[in-house]
């Protein structure tokens, strides 16, 4: 976990001009002296600005002096002094520009300077006067912001052993500082201290925060001189005051605890604590209490779910316990092209249909069987039925024989584990078939989902098993990849299995119910070093009945079950087996887990077990709980000892555990929207514009982004690239943009088109990408944001439904996470949908706050043509500008679905720049629209 908070690796920073910038003299030393040495070894030009000195005259020459020879212990020429008195940097109205007279002349690639958070408010001076001279400047050099007083959380860390000794002897140069405070070994120890991630023979490091040019103004530029120092006074005060009621409160206890009544009444306190212990240990003997307690839990661990998945901030580790596309893995172009491909090696398939009791079989399974683009003599039919509907399963098989199916029936037994093992025969009883396409008897497959989900598994990497389809209008809720669509476990409504993965984990589990089955199988296969995909571009139709909400079924209520003591019938909503609303799914939550997880997650599982029995037991099923645990008492002792084992062994990097997300295995999608409107025709479809603005090196996150558009399941789609660059393209770097775009153009079928702007910012490339699009319908996608498959499918359907609205806008996940651009990597630590985003469209609410995420609007280009575009002269808030005077007079429409994900830094420090950087900004761009939006209204 320490990288999520502190860098795991030192490196030096290279710059051929360095600039220092110190409050007072010593600064320069204690805060990034020994980087600065090890640079001037290397060759780097350092300069080094003292902006203030003491009011007396012979101090000030004293710590001049100090400052030279320390200067001189390190390698770097003796400092420049500027005047300004000590504690005066607050109200140098001068300072900054004075800064950014020096940045233009000295063209410095790297400036160091005190961070916003230090304790000294001439520290904090410096640091937004620097902060306003690069953008006054208009400077694109590095800014690296260091620690003094007070420290503040790095991204960049600096091993500074090699000239240790030299830094101490340095810090003892400044006697007259010494003789106030040991400031050295302060310093000393924070270097120390921050060695923590580092290897055992790095004896110190540095820490510091390091923006890029054209970060430090987009970001910083916007807050007021005064904002930050006033903001920390004010917080430094409240925390005085705190810290004053917590004295005061501690006196008056202590005053309390040595009084004589507190004395005197200690027995009866003790009598009276001892009372109350013995009441909650009579209360837990009786049964009724038991259930009781058990119902409460039930509600507790309900409610506790509904909200991680609904709003709370999540943790979601990567995929299988490899990274996945979301977290930094290189993308290939070329899966476009299998993502979409209907061609391929026509593989042997054996289709099994499995007909449950209660959603039976339907009526339309013989035509949609018929009309698959999929040669006959490639497959096998084998419709697994229990008793009751064994006379719909004989004639869909009698009229699929009829027209060239290999088809039979199989009757599956009434106990589970003789179903498990019946289904199991069948699955792997074809020699020939590469692959078993498990297909629900209540769906109803396409023409080209067979083909489609076999193009794409026969082009597949090997260690893939699970190819599943998307189904409509009920779509699944468990999150899946954007990129690369990997998913955590896969339902068995319409899924391709690849039958020798299946075969290796011997298939399906007789000791898990039909509920789990499905999910039970996938984390199995996950565990023998398997992935899974999710194929959004092949779809089935399945019925949603009434009291779900689309999405909502449970992951594998076709495979082997048994009836459910304690629970509901196995169809339980979108919980399925995790929110412990019976003992059957508490059971195989139970086995997963010890089975496929870590410890931890396998004594989770037993607490849930532990719930779910005394829910059951307390509700006067008890002969029903026994013959429960004894069947299951065997399968649970081999999962725990089995569990024990692998925790004892080195673990396998090739076999990862699989990791368990909450009481679920990964995200779900918020999705509370039902639309009926059956999509657009490819031929008629109107042609959706999507634009993305990108600049410099930044092409690994424009070609994850470009992936989750190009996989789009709406027919009709271009995608605009716009490089914000004031030369040439970049297409000649290490990672060009105009490389991977045309990488990815051809790959793809879809228009794709790379265009650039001279560097005039990102609304001036957003108004170019507008200007050149051909769609009726535009929308926004950040280089570093990503859209489901069915994104613009969703809001289009939105708007087809609505003629009268002129955008559309759905739910997005906000994805807290540390990208590290030289790694091409994002470490994502948090998923989770702002609270503010869940309204309806409400243009009073728009002029106060912008609740859609820039890649969520899907609106019309004619917008545009009548009303401009973006504000080139806003860099921060822009789309909220343009999103109020679009819809000023007009209705936007809100799509209550997770269908896109934006992404903003975990680390504290940087969420905090970017969010005083939004603040400082706020009131200039609001002025600004309520002017806008004024004119248009007219007299």
């Amino acid at each position: 976990m320490e990288h999520f908070f502190v860098p795991t690796r030192a490196t030096v920073p290279t710059a051929a001009r360095v600039l220092v910038l110190a409050p007072h003299p010593d600064d320069e030393v204690f805060g990034c002296g020994g980087t600065v040495a090890r640079m001037a070894a290397a060759g780097s030009t350092i300069e080094v600005v003292v902006l203030s000195r003491p009011a007396d005259d012979t101090m000030a020459e004293t710590r001049r002096a100090e400052s030279a020879r320390a200067a001189a212990i390190l390698g770097y020429p003796a400092p420049e002094g500027w005047t300004y008195q000590d504690g005066t940097l607050v109200g140098a109205i001068d300072l900054a520009d004075r800064l950014a007279d020096v940045l233009r002349a000295r063209r410095p690639d790297l400036v160091f300077a005190p961070s916003p958070w230090e304790m000294h408010r001439d520290h904090r001076a410096v640091c937004e006067a620097v902060v306003t001279a690069f953008r006054d400047a208009e400077y694109r050099g590095r800014l690296a912001f260091y620690e003094v007083g007070q420290p503040l959380q790095p991204d960049t860390l600096v091993d500074i052993t090699p000239v240790l000794e030299a830094k101490r002897a340095a810090m003892q140069v400044f006697e007259s500082q010494l003789a106030v405070q040991d400031y050295a070994r302060h310093i000393e120890a924070l270097n120390a201290y921050r060695s923590y991630t580092l290897p055992r023979e790095t004896r110190a490091a540095e820490a510091f925060l390091v923006l890029a040019g054209h970060e430090v103004p987009g970001a910083l530029s916007r807050c007021p001189p005064d904002r930050v120092s006033a903001a920390v006074w004010s917080a430094e005060r409240a925390v005085a005051r705190c810290q004053a009621d917590v004295d005061r409160l501690g006196a008056e206890l202590a005053a309390v605890r040595g009084s004589t009544s507190w004395r005197v009444t200690r027995p009866l306190r003790a009598a009276s604590a001892a009372a109350g212990r013995a009441r909650v240990r009579l209360a837990r003997l009786s049964a009724g209490s038991v259930g009781a307690i058990g119902a409460g839990w039930s509600r507790r661990l309900a409610a506790l779910e509904a909200d991680l998945e609904d709003s709370a901030p999540a943790r979601r580790p990567a995929i299988g316990g490899t990274p996945d596309a979301g977290a930094g893995a290189a993308p290939r172009p070329d899966w476009v092209t299998v993502s979409q491909t209907r061609d391929g090696v026509r593989a042997r398939v054996r289709v099994v249909v499995l007909v449950s009791p209660e959603a039976g079989l339907s009526a339309a399974m013989a035509d949609a069987l018929s009309a698959l683009d999929y040669p006959r003599d490639r497959l096998d039919l084998v419709v697994v039925s229990p008793s009751e509907t064994g006379a719909g399963a004989d004639a869909l098989v009698a009229r699929l024989s009829a027209g060239g199916w290999a088809a039979s029936v199989v009757a599956v037994p009434p106990k589970a584990r003789d179903r498990a093992r019946a289904l199991n025969r069948i699955l792997t009883g074809d020699p020939d078939a590469a692959f078993v396409l498990m297909l629900a008897g209540d769906a109803v497959p396409a023409p080209d989902t067979l083909s489609r989900l076999v193009a794409i598994a026969t082009a597949d990497a090997p260690d893939v098993a699970s190819w599943e389809a998307r189904t409509v209008p009920g779509e699944r809720r468990l999150h899946y990849d954007p990129v690369s669509w990997e998913t955590a476990a896969s339902e068995h409504a319409c899924t391709l299995l690849r039958v020798a993965a299946v075969r290796a984990v011997g298939g399906y589990d007789p000791a898990v119910s039909s509920a789990g089955a499905a999910m039970d199988l996938s984390l199995r296969l996950r565990r023998a070093g398997h992935r899974l995909r999710y194929c959004p571009v092949a779809t089935v139709a399945r019925p949603v009945s009434g009291d779900q909400g689309p999405g909502d079924e449970g992951p594998g209520d076709e495979g082997p079950g048994e009836d459910d003591p304690g629970g509901d019938g196995g169809r339980d909503a979108d919980r399925a087996a995790w929110a412990v609303p019976s003992l059957r799914a508490a059971s195989d939550a139970a086995l997963m887990r010890l089975r496929c997880g870590s410890p931890h997650d396998g004594l989770l599982g037993l607490v849930l077990l532990r719930q779910a029995v005394l829910a059951a037991w307390g509700a006067g099923q008890r002969r029903a709980c026994v013959a429960h645990l004894a069947r299951l008492a065997g399968p649970l002792l081999r999962a725990a000892v089995g569990a024990r084992a692998r925790a004892r062994r080195t673990p396998d990097p090739a076999r990862p555990p699989v990791r368990f997300f909450g009481l679920d295995v990964d995200l779900r999608r918020r999705d509370r929207a039902r639309c009926t409107v059956p999509p657009d025709p490819a031929e008629t479809a109107p042609l959706v514009s999507v634009i993305t603005r990108t600049h410099g090196d930044r092409g690994w996150l424009l070609g994850q982004a470009g992936l989750s558009v190009l996989q789009q399941t709406y027919p009709a789609l271009e995608w605009i690239v716009v490089e914000d660059t004031g030369a040439a393209a970049s297409g000649d770097g290490p990672s060009g943009i105009r490389r991977v775009v045309d990488a990815l153009a051809r790959h793809s079928g879809r228009p794709v088109r790379y265009e650039t702007t001279p560097r005039r910012g990102r609304s001036a490339a957003g108004n170019h990408g507008l200007a050149v699009a051909r769609g009726r319908w535009c929308l926004f996608l950040d280089d570093d944001d990503l859209l489901y498959a069915d994104h613009v499918e969703t809001l289009a359907a939105r708007l087809r439904a609505e003629p009268s609205l002129v955008a559309a806008y759905g739910l997005a996940w906000t994805v807290a996470c540390d990208i590290d651009g030289a790694a091409a990597r994002i470490d994502e630590t948090a998923w989770f949908v702002d609270p503010w985003q869940i309204q309806a469209y409400d243009e009073a609410a728009l002029h106060h706050q912008n609740f859609m995420p820039i890649q969520s609007v899907l609106f019309e280009r004619r917008l545009f043509e009548a009303r401009g575009g973006f504000d080139e002269s806003l860099d921060l808030l822009e789309d909220w500008d343009l999103w109020r005077r679009y819809a000023a007079g007009h209705a936007f429409g809100f799509v209550d679905k997770v269908t896109s994900l934006f992404r903003r830094p975990a680390d504290s420090v940087r969420l905090a720049v970017r969010q005083t950087a939004l603040l400082g900004a706020y009131d200039d761009v609001k002025r600004r629209t309520d002017a806008a939006v004024a004119q248009m209204a007219g007299p």
